[in-house]
């Protein structure tokens, strides 16, 4: 397998900002450019107008031939739109728009579905009443959402933002976060069966999502396949509105769903009190891989004025659930600081993957000049 890195740049030549892609050679340590100068729909068509691009996100058609799928934002002509790309005989090649009320749209993330065999898309996008929607599509362009007006939120009268996706069997599950009853955000969860494009939900309530406190703001959530369960994990603040890192696995019973917690915390404290045992500094982010048949998780820990990338392994037992600090320790024991590249600056946007028997984390960080760097770390283990 290749290592493969997707960010967000301007161009010399008009300074619009343009998606970067770069391939990771393991054998000689260095990384190539397979993006020509940098990608948005001009690339594909010549003479259009180029525009920002922003929000990229790569995911891997893991057919027998694999095939790279890239999906991100991109204004045309007063309109945002998701256009999807495919990696093929080294050159990137056009696949669709999608935007369904031709209004603005976020958050784009996209899964390989193993049961019939097509990549998806997912993102967040404004209705005509100007509430936003979550919606779901093949890379293709057929929409996935069951319905013509409205996404697949719990209620869509409410705002729905930051969508992932996770293919499991014969189900396609998505995860976002919604505005509750109470203003907070809830951690809501759904699912299409065996390609139905209605889906159900699968949440702990039907007042609320799977939060660990409905009565508290809850953010950036994520999902991933672990040991063939779903495990979901999310920022969430607790009483003193300082955000936590929560962790929690489906019992994967679609007519009576129920999570349970398996971060190790408690009603005030998430997973990040293996680095902050008394809670008091935020923690935000959370983002899920596995690598050698266990679940890593990587998040971001505010210290001082600086965020460190933390990274964290799971023990698998979700009876006894228990976290793993795997990043930086020092003559002390775990130390307070991460795998930053300089533990005084704020590193951003994490992201982890697997690739050739390693495991690589990737984030964005400022540099002495105040210029943001993508930065990459590996570690065999």
């Amino acid at each position: 397998s290749t290592l493969y890195s997707t960010w967000v740049e301007p161009s010399s030549s008009d300074n619009k900002t343009r998606i970067r892609v770069a391939k990771y050679n393991d054998n000689s340590s260095s990384w190539s450019f397979v993006d020509s100068s940098g990608i948005n729909y001009k690339s594909f068509n010549p003479s259009s107008t180029s525009q920002d691009a922003s929000q990229p996100v790569l995911f891997v058609e893991d057919k027998t031939t694999p095939s790279l799928y890239m999906a991100w934002i991109e204004d045309l002509s007063t309109t945002s739109y998701v256009t999807v790309a495919r990696y093929i005989n080294s050159s990137w090649n056009y696949v669709t728009f999608i935007n369904k009320n031709n209004n603005e749209l976020s958050s784009p993330h996209g899964v390989y579905h193993s049961f019939d065999s097509s990549p998806y898309v997912t993102w967040s996008e404004l209705d005509n009443a100007s509430v936003r929607q979550i919606r779901v599509s093949k890379a293709t362009g057929a929409f996935w959402d069951g319905n013509g007006i409205t996404g697949i939120n719990d209620n869509t009268s409410r705002h729905a933002t930051q969508p992932r996706l996770a293919s499991l069997s014969s189900y396609l599950y998505a995860i976002w976060t919604e505005i509750g009853d109470n203003a907070t955000g809830q951690i809501r969860v759904k699912v299409s069966s065996a390609s139905s494009t209605s889906w159900t939900s699968v949440d702990n309530s039907t007042t609320s999502g799977i939060n660990r406190n409905s009565s508290y703001n809850a953010e950036a959530p994520e999902l991933t396949v672990f040991s063939s369960k779903l495990y979901a994990a999310w920022q969430e603040s607790n009483s003193n509105n300082v955000k936590q890192i929560r962790v929690a696995v489906f019992n994967g019973n679609i007519t009576s769903p129920s999570w349970s917690f398996v971060d190790n915390g408690d009603s005030t404290k998430g997973l990040n009190l293996i680095v902050d045992s008394d809670g008091n500094e935020n923690a935000s982010v959370p983002r899920m891989t596995v690598f050698n048949s266990s679940l890593h998780l990587t998040w971001l820990q505010e210290h001082g004025l600086s965020k460190q990338m933390r990274l964290a392994k799971y023990n698998g037992n979700d009876s006894s659930p228990e976290w793993t600090l795997v990043d930086r320790y020092d003559e002390f024991g775990v130390s307070r600081f991460g795998l930053n590249n300089n533990i005084l600056k704020v590193a951003a946007t994490p992201v982890m993957a697997a690739s050739s028997s390693k495991l690589y984390a990737a984030w964005s960080e400022p540099n002495s000049s105040g210029i943001t760097q993508i930065r990459v770390v590996k570690n065999p283990f």
